[in-house]
């Protein structure tokens, strides 16, 4: 199991954090594991196809956290893993958002996969408005 963390600190977030893990449908999401893998799909010899991703129901994951069960199937062949399968936790207390990505990769390299998945925590935090 791999994980991958950014936290940053924000005095008024544009967006409560919780409210955008809660949001229903999670289609929200697609364009940002879209952008994550940008880079690699614009290497790949495959031809880019939608991603296929489930986002599960929050729950309470300690102190001011909440965490959802997030399956993604990025597929573009060998550019990537083909499957992580995993966790994304956001913790806000008012003031400083963290949020966190554990789960484990199934193929690809693990210096890209690191890659992609360390960016998407950044698209989802910068979009949150923390700075």
């Amino acid at each position: 199991m791999t994980e991958h963390v950014i936290e940053m600190i924000g005095d008024d977030p544009s967006v409560d954090p919780f409210e955008l893990l809660n949001a229903r449908p999670a289609s929200w999401l697609r364009l940002f594991l879209m952008l994550a893998v940008h880079r690699a799909a614009a290497r790949s010899s495959a031809q880019p196809a939608t991603p296929w991703y489930r986002l599960g129901p929050s729950a309470p994951a300690g102190p001011d956290s909440l965490a959802a069960r997030l399956i993604w199937w990025p597929h573009l062949g060998d550019a990537m893993f083909q499957s992580f399968r995993g966790e994304i936790r956001v913790t806000y207390d008012g003031r400083r958002v963290t949020l966190d990505l554990a789960g484990e990769a199934v193929g690809g390299d693990a210096a890209g996969n690191e890659a992609a998945l360390n960016e998407l925590l950044r698209l989802i935090v910068t979009a949150l408005g923390a700075s």
